[in-house]
């Protein structure tokens, strides 16, 4: 039994199941020999695996491992809340079993359960100081979690049992990027690949690392041309000549995405298609039979069948914007299927999946999934969020339906040929609009999104601080290009009884720089920032209407406009004052603010969007004048059911297409 077990932790899994055999042909009731070839055939694709695993527990309810190894066959199929009971089972009856600990940790972090994740980590790593495994996983959830503090402290206690480790130098490096400590980040990547040559996932971390915000304009030319300098050398580099090459490749594509290229204000085309080229190439040598063609289903059958598959159908600005698309078409002419894949479920997420036809969990990203959608049988599949989670570039590369869409919930295109469409807004491209996208382009209806109006809980209040004005600008730091501080230091200057509000980011020392970056900019314009400048915390949703209500002007970014920002703005009654650019990413708020009839507040230049925002805070009168027109025409940007209408008449179109 022992050498069987061995040959099975080796990986050696014929060999040790050709062992159990013989044992269990001996003895048919031996159950830890029906537990462990269980595994082994839960590990190969084989469903009587799991019959194997729950036979061993019945016959030896007692014994810890039989519990640990049937949660863990459990997880592999997919039925994650029994293997939390199995798990847990385990652990009560042996709390010193770390493999346990371990797995039950895993678990609850594919189930979005972070805290409860970060605990049973902790758990393991008490039971077993000396053991990497635990800081590793405990330093990445804390990560991932935005506790980087706490993180990087686990990390480096990490480093004393196992000094040099690859794993702990590179989950380093994502706590300092995300701190924007970009050098040292890069230092700690490298460090990863000399311990460990090859290392792939380290390789690009190290070559693809972009700051969250910039210091000065000139940096963002800098740091693209090395993005574009070290693409080009992983395009000529990459080696794919064996199954543990691919599946390196494979791990580097899920490890990153280029989400902070696109917050650079320019247009990504040539570098997404490059990127595209090169993720497609990974996938089609990982999995060929996924990358096949999809035939096209005979015309004239009942209804045609449309999935919907993301990440984030919970309460997140992807579900605000897209699950209309999936919960309002006609369910007469199309068949929905919403598949996510995200841990955590929410009261959105019960919203959706009680208005869709087929809901799907599958929050674990594998082959398994793959085969499933593909079996889903699509006539096309939408992917509302590309550019988002990194796990979605292996998924947008295969072809698991013959029409497949990018949603623009990021609006970036995907660069990939396995996409063949855009769905955009009418109202939001610029003219020529289709030259930045490797997608065939198809505006969809005025905003393109059927915008549900949030139900705001007037009776919240938000603590002014005693400010005079209030212009808040709650964007995501990352949207603010240096060059956008002036236009904040020229309307405190003209506007000196003003207050601005930003919201934190994630990492306080992002956000600290990004105060000094702005403070900086004010002193320039003749400005003292002290007192100026409000760094809100990151706020519930309710809280964040509340916010909303008690600020005086909304001022949109420019090289990257708000849009669920601009929504709620508006759901609230506040004027928002944007100035839009040449990328449609650039352009949100100016199309929500002409559906509604509000072109006033849309500025043409610089000047334009510094003089709107002033004219607007110093004048009282002109102030209520606004919130009361937007009170007014706000109706018009909820519910519009056009864009369902657009939506639908595109599926009908695309599907019939030879």
């Amino acid at each position: 039994m022992r050498q069987a077990m061995r040959l099975q932790k080796d990986g050696r899994y014929a060999e040790a199941e050709a062992l159990y055999r013989q044992i269990l042909n001996a003895n048919p009731h031996y159950a830890p020999a029906l537990s462990f070839l269980g595994l082994i055939e839960c590990d190969t694709g084989r469903a009587e695996g799991l019959e194997r695993l729950a036979e061993a527990v019945k016959l030896e309810a007692g014994i810890s491992i039989l519990w640990l190894n049937y949660g863990l066959g459990l997880q592999r199929q997919g039925q994650l809340a029994a293997a939390e009971t199995a798990l847990r089972r385990a652990i009560a009856l042996e709390d010193g079993l770390y493999e346990a600990h371990l797995a039950l940790a895993r678990l609850l972090y594919r189930c979005g359960r972070f805290d409860a994740a970060a605990l049973a980590y902790r758990k393991a790593v008490s039971l077993q100081p000396r053991q990497i495994d635990g800081y590793v996983n405990l330093g990445a959830i804390l990560n991932e979690s935005h506790d980087f503090e706490q993180a990087m402290a686990v990390l480096e206690a990490g480093d004393r049992v196992a000094p040099g480790h690859p794993q702990i130098n590179l989950l380093r490096g994502y706590v300092l990027a995300a701190e924007n400590r970009m050098d040292a980040a890069v230092e700690r990547f490298r460090a990863a690949v000399l311990a460990r040559p090859g290392f792939t996932v380290a390789e690009w971390s190290a070559a693809l690392a972009l700051p969250v915000i910039y210091e000065r304009p000139e940096e963002v030319a800098v740091w693209r041309q090395r993005w574009s300098d070290n693409l080009e050398k992983l395009e000529a580099s990459i080696d794919l000549s064996t199954p543990s090459k691919v599946q390196a490749a494979l791990d580097a594509v899920r490890s990153n995405t280029n989400f902070r290229l696109h917050y650079q204000g320019c247009d990504d085309r040539e570098l997404q298609q490059r990127y595209g080229r090169l993720v497609r190439r990974i996938v089609e040598a990982a999995y060929p039979a996924y990358c096949e063609p999809r035939p096209r289903r005979p015309v004239g059958r009942d209804r045609l069948r449309i999935g919907f598959m993301s990440h984030y159908f919970r309460l997140h600005s992807i579900a605000k914007t897209h699950a209309a698309w999936a919960t309002r078409l006609d369910r007469s002419r199309f068949e929905t299927f919403v598949i996510y894949t995200g841990g955590e479920q929410d009261g959105f997420t019960k919203y959706i999946a009680d208005r869709v036809e087929h809901f799907h969990h599958r929050p674990i990203i594998d082959a398994a999934l793959c085969s499933f959608v593909r079996g889903l049988d699509l006539d096309a599949l939408i992917y509302p969020d590309l550019g988002m989670e990194p796990a979605y570039q292996i998924l947008a590369a295969m072809r698991l339906a013959p029409v497949q869409c990018n949603g623009l919930g990021h609006p970036v295109t995907a660069g990939l040929e396995t996409i063949d469409v855009a769905l955009s807004s009418a109202l939001m491209e610029p003219p020529a609009a289709e030259k930045h996208y490797n997608e065939r382009l198809v505006p969809l209806a005025n905003l393109g999104f059927c915008y549900r109006r949030p139900a705001i809980d007037d009776s919240l209040t938000f603590d002014r601080g005693g400010a005079p004005i209030v212009y808040a600008c709650p964007q995501y730091l990352m949207k603010l290009l240096p060059e956008q501080d002036v236009l904040f230091a020229r309307i405190a200057k003209e506007d000196p009884k003003s207050v601005f509000w930003f919201v934190a980011n994630e990492s306080a020392a992002v956000t600290r720089q990004f105060q000094a970056r702005l403070a900086r900019a004010f002193a320039d314009a003749g400005v003292v920032a002290e007192g100026r400048i409000r760094m809100l915390p990151r706020l519930t949703q309710q809280t964040f209407y509340a916010m909303y209500r008690a600020a005086d002007v909304a001022l949109d970014g420019h090289a990257w406009s708000g849009s669920n920002t601009t929504f709620e703005a508006m759901a609230c009654g506040l004027p928002v004052v944007t100035w839009p650019g040449t990328m449609m990413r650039s352009r949100h708020s100016a199309a929500i603010l002409r559906h509604a009839g509000l072109d006033a507040m849309i500025a043409d230049s610089a000047d334009g969007y510094v003089a709107l925002a002033v004219a607007l805070g110093s004048d009282a009168r002109r102030r209520a004048a606004a919130r009361d027109l937007v009170r007014e025409k706000a109706p018009r940007i909820f519910d519009d059911p056009a864009p369902i209408e657009s939506l639908a008449a595109f599926l009908d179109a695309e599907t019939a297409r030879t």
